[in-house]
């Protein structure tokens, strides 16, 4: 099964090295494979969403940071926004939609601590040594060194 999953393009390309943030990717390349990719591995729900990412949205990602409106609306199921407002009618930038996961608005708890530990993820797969920063300010530093 792993010989399938490098075949049909889990593995990072030399250009993804240079890509925006490689949780996206992940994203973007669990639309080729049933178990999906890396991050989303095993979360049959992203990788329903990921299905829908056409070629075009992969294309605008890459070349101008736009993410992919599937990602949009696998997240803005948790949002309260009114229609014609709601990030998922139009393109996002990568900043922007980091500003949304964080602010929201969300419909309940549950849902703002789903952003936000996305937020926090994509923030620690862009920059690693941010997961030290998080883990002193939840009091688990400790937990790391042991």
């Amino acid at each position: 099964m792993e010989d399938m999953n490098q075949a049909v393009g889990c593995t990072m390309k030399a250009k993804d090295s240079n890509e925006i943030n490689p949780i996206i990717i992940d994203f973007i390349k669990s639309r080729d494979d049933v178990e999906g990719c890396g991050y989303f591995k095993g979360n049959r729900e992203a990788i329903r969403y990921a299905q829908t990412v056409g070629k075009t949205q992969e294309r605008k990602f890459r070349k101008y940071g736009i993410v992919p409106k599937s990602l949009v609306r696998m997240i803005g199921q948790y949002f309260v926004i009114q229609k014609k407002r709601s990030p998922i009618y139009r393109n996002i930038m990568y900043d922007e939609f980091m500003t949304i996961l964080i602010r929201g608005p969300y419909k309940s708890e549950a849902a703002r601590q789903i952003g936000e530990k996305f937020y926090r993820d994509l923030l620690v797969a862009q920059m690693p040594w941010l997961e030290r920063s998080f883990a002193t300010m939840d009091g688990s530093f400790n937990l790391l060194e042991n």
